[in-house]
Parts: structure tokens; C-alpha cells; sequence
């Protein structure tokens, strides 16, 4: 059965006088791209306090053999310092680099709600998982955000593959797409860290690559964070 890999064009638009999309993340390029859907746009300015968040960077590849023992170690710095911590992932293959931590959940051991709800309470001490993490959850007052690294997708996922495969044979930049993608999610998981004016925190990305794509480190200094370098 014959499946779009961008379903702009495939959608009845003209059947609706109007539609309007919010979204704290939106990407009016994306969702042309990828739905067909052109408007007008319009930008709000973010009311939370991410002036008082710290936004750490550890100065590390995720290619280097070091990589893991950052990993593990801004973990425990987080752990000192908050009782809830959110590891964002973005290979499940990682997981096991937290298997022995005490108080620690991985995403689909439950349902996703209860382990939220577990984090909320205090039953857990920290939650680490894969896209769902990254983009729909509430877990308000004061905690640690770990992401792993920038949220690339994988060039093998099927989709992601055919997609960039499409891009290349209409002479358009593959990686034009996924750093795109990847940006979106990165809003979406600094968005776990307030979810309200009363909410506090800090976020730590073991990826010094944020240095390289300007729009990554730009959402971070739009927000207003503090950014603070650090060496392994």
C-alpha cells in the first residue's frame, strides 16, 4: 500500500475555512513541509523564569569514549541537587548505563502515567526514557533535566530514511530536515523543565555539538538561561 513519507498535498485542506495551530515548539517551515500548511504566524513571548535556570554544557562529543562517564556523572550532580530528575534519552541502547541507580525508573517498566505520577510523589527519584519523555509530560515544581544529547534522529529509522532519500532525489539538504526535527524536540524538552511560574531547575546537555548549529544554542540564550561550560 502506497504511504507518503510527507503527506503535504494528500490532506483536504480546502474543506476547512480556517485552522489555527498552538503550540509552544510550532515551526511554520515544518508544517509546510511536512503537512502543506501555509498562514499567517504569529509569536508570543514566553511569561516563565528561565532566567534563573541554568543551562550546563558539558564540552564533550558524543563519540568520545568519555561520553558515558559524563553521562553518569552529571546524573549524579543532579541528583545531589534535585529529588526529581528527568534523563531524556535518545537511544534506548543507553539505558543500560543506568541500570544499578537506585530510585531510578526507565520508561515502559509501567504505564507512562504511573511512573509520572510515581516522580510526582516522590516514589522515584528520577525517570529516564525515550520520546515521550522528551515531549509529554507534567512534572511541575523543582528538578533536574539530563538530555543525553542533541535529539538527531536516527538516519536508519524508516521513515527518517525514506524521507531524506526523498529530500536527496529533489535536490534539497537531508540534514536541512533533521536539524529541523532535532530543534523542535529540544524546545520540547527544555519545556519539561517549567511548567509553571513556581517551578525551578537546572538542565545539563552532555553534547558540546550545541556550539555548532547556532539555532540550538540561540533557543537557549532566547529563553534568557544562564549557560555554564564545563569539562569532564
Amino acid at each position: 500500500e502506497y504511504f507518503p513519507v510527507f503527506p503535504a498535498g494528500y490532506l483536504p485542506l480546502e474543506s476547512y475555512k480556517g485552522v489555527i495551530i498552538t503550540s509552544a515548539t510550532i515551526d511554520p517551515i515544518d508544517l509546510e513541509k511536512t503537512l502543506g500548511i501555509v498562514g499567517e504566524y504569529y509569536e508570543l513571548e514566553h511569561t516563565m523564569p528561565y532566567h534563573k535556570v541554568n543551562f550546563i554544557v558539558y564540552k564533550i562529543d558524543p563519540r568520545e569514549e568519555e561520553w558515558r562517564e559524563c553521562l553518569y556523572r552529571a546524573y549524579k550532580y543532579l541528583r545531589s541537587i534535585h529529588d526529581r530528575v528527568l534523563i531524556l534519552l535518545t537511544n534506548k541502547e543507553h539505558k543500560k548505563f543506568f541500570e544499578r541507580e537506585e530510585g531510578l525508573a526507565f520508561q515502559g517498566e509501567e504505564s507512562l502515567s504511573k511512573l509520572v505520577e510515581s516522580l510526582r510523589e516522590g516514589k522515584i527519584k528520577a525517570l529516564a526514557g525515550l520520546d515521550s519523555l522528551w515531549f509529554g509530560i507534567d512534572v511541575k515544581g523543582d528538578k533536574g533535566i539530563l538530555m543525553a544529547k542533541l535529539p538527531f534522529e536516527s538516519p536508519e529509522e524508516p521513515i527518517t530514511f525514506h524521507r531524506m532519500r526523498f529530500l536527496k532525489s529533489i535536490q534539497e539538504d537531508p540534514f536541512d530536515y533533521l536539524k529541523r526535527k532535532a530543534l523542535i524536540k529540544f524546545r520540547q524538552g527544555i519545556g519539561r523543565l517549567l511548567r509553571s511560574k513556581e517551578d525551578s531547575g537546572t538542565i545539563i546537555l552532555c553534547d558540546k555539538r550545541v556550539f555548532r548549529f547556532k539555532e540550538f544554542i540561540g533557543v537557549v540564550r532566547e529563553l534568557g538561561m544562564r549557560v555554564v561550560y564545563k569539562n569532564l
